[in-house]
């Protein structure tokens, strides 16, 4: 049947079957994509399988990651795009029954179906004086864009909630956002509701935890003022005033003994 991916990761299954006489040997199965830079990465992309015996198969398990950075490839020509059909490359090796090595190459083609895979990134939600700030950065895993997206962060059970606009996210992209509200009690966990809109223009959300912080408040240290006076300024102050008594009183008598010698004159 198709394959179809409708989210990151879809695991899937491939049967090889031996339609002849004789045993195959030493299998191995490749599963490539066409482009350089693919959509789907297969993983892992190459099994081994010791032996598949005739009239028999055998299953091998592999998990298609999406990329939303991919390229499509088609015929001729490489384009960009964010879902529609991939073709995947499957080459077969094996030894027959006479030792020789054999190949057969076979293409699979897989649908990537259009969904929004949105996740949070950097999520921190900090309760600071009574009011809470919760922010974060959406990424877009999908194939599609998110439409018109919303973020609401509730607490207490949604009995407060505060919500901002995000806007589109489209695939392999990023939004951040940021909400503030005051919650009547102390919480220790707030909750981000994302809602968006897909192709089909449905309305959507994705849910979100995350842990509140409480910031330490921190109060201002006032600087001891010193004193007026103190015992040193005190001293320092009548030791300058002795000084500048003594200073004057020096003065004054060399001033008034050369007075009374001019008065001699």
């Amino acid at each position: 049947g198709t394959v179809r991916v409708s989210s990151r990761v879809t695991k899937t299954t491939l049967r090889v079957v031996n339609y002849g006489s004789s045993p195959a040997y030493n299998v191995y199965v490749a599963v490539l994509p066409y482009s350089q830079l693919p959509v789907l990465v297969v993983s892992p992309s190459v099994h081994y399988i010791d032996r598949v015996d005739a009239n028999s198969s055998h299953e091998v398990e592999a998990a298609l990651e999406y990329n939303p950075m991919g390229l499509y490839a088609g015929v001729g020509a490489t384009t960009v795009g964010s879902y529609g059909t991939v073709p995947l490359l499957v080459t077969v090796v094996f030894r027959d029954v006479g030792g020789r090595v054999r190949s057969f190459n076979n293409t699979v083609a897989v649908v990537v179906e259009p969904f929004v895979e949105l996740a949070l990134r950097d999520a921190r939600a900090t309760l600071s004086g009574g009011a809470l700030r919760v922010s974060g950065t959406l990424v877009n895993y999908g194939s599609a864009t998110a439409y018109r997206s919303r973020a609401v962060v509730c607490v207490a059970q949604g009995q407060r909630c505060a919500d901002t606009f995000v806007g589109d996210v489209e695939p392999g992209s990023q939004r951040a956002f940021s909400v503030s509200l005051s919650p009547a009690t102390p919480v220790d966990r707030a909750e981000v509701v994302v809602e968006y809109y897909n192709v089909y223009n449905e309305l959507l959300s994705v849910r979100f935890s995350v842990p509140v912080q409480v910031a330490a408040e921190t109060t201002p240290t006032k600087t001891p003022e010193a004193p007026l006076y103190t015992a040193e300024r005190v001293a320092v102050t009548l030791a300058v005033v002795a000084f500048l008594a003594v200073v004057g009183y020096l003065i004054y008598r060399v001033a008034s003994g050369y007075y009374r010698r001019l008065k001699h004159l």
